[in-house]
């Protein structure tokens, strides 16, 4: 049974532009994911597994940053041609990262749980009980935790980071 496909990445390439002239930060990325897969991307440090993320997400300041050449294919529709006002629609509701630095990403005053329950409420429409309760922790237990009450529970400074 072949699984639909919600991701493709297609020799993608990302450059910058600086005083002293083009730095090609990406070139000839290659990469699929299905539906119902989890897809890691490892590498060396200054690799590019945070700008490929970036990229993805339409994160990257442009300028600086450029899309040089490729595709990214968002359930078969090219997220590199849409506009900023599409990409609002489309990230946190149907795609969306959390970066690995939880200082920088995370409310440190902020329980885990209220901050998820935060985006799901924007996006998800959710009622205020479910938000509150049964939603969080029906995501954050998709995601593996051995505690997800006690994770929920948590600021940021309590979790690592990874």
């Amino acid at each position: 049974m072949e699984r639909e496909r919600i991701l493709e990445v297609k020799d993608l390439a990302i450059s910058f532009k600086t005083y002293g002239g083009e730095v090609q930060a990406i070139r000839g990325v290659n990469f699929h994911l299905n539906k119902g897969e989890t897809l890691a991307i490892v590498g060396e440090s200054g690799s590019g597994k945070s700008v490929t993320s970036q990229a993805i997400m339409r994160l990257i300041p442009m300028p600086p940053g450029y899309f040089k050449r490729g595709q990214i294919l968002f359930d078969g529709q090219d997220i590199v041609k849409k506009t900023e006002k599409q990409m609002q629609t489309i990230r946190g509701k149907d795609i969306s990262m959390i970066f690995q630095d939880p200082m920088t990403s995370l409310n440190p005053t902020m329980k885990v749980g209220k901050q998820i329950t935060e985006v799901l409420f924007k996006h998800e429409q959710i009622s205020k009980k479910k938000r509150l309760k049964k939603e969080p922790l029906n995501y954050w237990s998709s995601l593996e935790f051995q505690c997800p009450k006690k994770e929920l529970n948590n600021i940021r400074t309590n979790l690592v980071a990874g």
